[in-house]
């Protein structure tokens, strides 16, 4: 949770609703945590420049090597996740770490993370 817990408070005031939180994800596998951050990144599981995680949600095993899915985001994401398409609503970490779990495991992300584009868009402040 990128707001460390100010999302449940200020965000009825913001967008009308309460979210649990403002999240950043990405996805732990061989040891390393790949995720977004207007780059295509990966480092040391937890050790982020975006802290220790407030949530960790277990998504499967995967039977993908370490170099096919260096291969998958080589060919499919890094022209697609860079820093000239980076939004911060549209196309961020999530949508990243979203298609890189659908490769590893064929499992989405959890719902308040995948649905939390839609609730922005839809508030006037955000637009």
């Amino acid at each position: 949770d990128l707001s460390n817990g100010a999302a449940r408070s200020i965000s009825p005031w913001l967008i009308g609703r309460e979210l649990e939180g403002v999240w950043h994800t990405g996805v732990v596998v061989y040891g390393k945590e790949y995720y977004y951050s207007k780059d295509t990144v990966y480092a040391d599981a937890g050790d982020t420049s975006f802290g220790k995680p407030t949530r960790i949600v277990r998504l499967g095993y995967t039977l993908w090597r370490q170099d096919e899915l260096h291969e998958f985001v080589t060919a499919e994401l890094k022209p697609v996740f860079q820093r000239e398409t980076y939004d911060v609503v549209c196309n961020n970490c999530n949508h990243f770490s979203e298609r890189v779990s659908m490769f590893l495991v064929g499992k989405h992300l959890p719902t308040e993370v995948l649905n939390q584009p839609d609730i922005l868009l839809q508030a006037r402040t955000i637009r």
